[in-house]
């Protein structure tokens, strides 16, 4: 069915959710509602009977097919689902691995440890399950986001005044000790409680967040640490990028809206480094 949403056009379609045994469908366990535009999806998937012992999560991905082998993306795990799953996926062409494959995807995988594996299926292509491939993301060069927070931090640099500067070009590699103001503006002096996600958990947030995760620095940060965090506190959530603070990163951090540094508890840091994350608040989660 389609609908339309000013000028948007939804897709909007029920399948039924199955588990495989090999290649074969062997029983119905539930469906999914998907509803497609051209810039977000998003998927509600509703089962029960899923038969998974002592387990109770399920890695979920996203697939395309590559002659009927179906290529999985990973979108995150499932909990609290034995016996039954309802959980809602948002997701966007930054979530396909690349966009080009968001018009591709095929259906949606839920996979337990134990190995059973569920499947929905957007069309009625025969796809080979058992052989099924996990798509691997190809490293971005870091000489590349590097360049993009050099630029931003030259820019800021330029607005001072020459005199300012002058007889200091000898001097950049120097790392200057951290100042007062420096610590008390950015070093959170408490700990809070930190729970790690991976960028397409933003989904989970607002959509008026959702344009932070083609945040600059935020990529910058994710593509070096593959990992993201969220911090609640004082009824407060912050989203945070892992990083080491220096002054060069707290200006480019601070561009890009990232203006409070929570350094990492002890075990977490690096050897010689402050190591810790770049904050920003964001709006409480949806539930699911």
């Amino acid at each position: 069915m389609n609908t339309s949403n000013g000028s948007e056009n939804v897709e909007q379609f029920i399948r039924y959710l199955y588990e495989y045994e090999s290649d074969r469908p062997i029983r119905n366990v539930g469906f999914v509602k998907v509803e497609t535009a051209d810039d977000c999806t998003t998927i509600h998937i509703h089962g029960k009977g899923l038969r998974l012992g002592e387990e109770t999560a399920l890695k979920l991905y996203l697939f395309y097919p590559e002659e009927q082998v179906p290529v999985c993306v990973y979108q995150g795990e499932v909990t609290n689902v034995n016996p039954t799953i309802n959980y809602r996926l948002v997701y966007t062409s930054e979530d396909t691995g690349v966009p080009e494959h968001y018009e591709a995807i095929a259906g949606i995988l839920l996979m337990s440890e134990s190995g059973r594996r569920y499947a929905a299926v957007w069309s009625d292509a025969l796809l080979r399950i058992s052989e099924l491939r996990i798509w691997q993301e190809e490293p971005i060069p870091v000489t590349i986001t590097e360049e993009i927070l050099q630029k931003v931090v030259q820019d800021q640099e330029e607005t001072v005044e020459p005199e300012q500067t002058a007889g200091q070009e000898e001097k950049q590699d120097v790392e200057v000790p951290l100042t007062e103001e420096e610590i008390d503006r950015y070093i959170e002096p408490t700990k809070p409680q930190i729970r790690k996600i991976q960028r397409q958990e933003i989904a989970m947030l607002p959509r008026c967040e959702w344009r932070v995760a083609n945040n600059s620095f935020l990529l910058h940060g994710y593509y070096n640490y593959h990992y993201l965090i969220l911090l609640e506190e004082e009824n407060q959530m912050w989203l945070g990028v892992p990083g080491i603070y220096h002054r060069r990163e707290a200006k480019a951090a601070e561009v890009f809206g990232f203006t409070r540094f929570v350094q990492a508890e002890q075990d977490e840091s690096e050897e010689n480094e402050m190591f810790g994350y770049w904050c920003r608040k964001v709006r409480h989660m949806r539930s699911k």
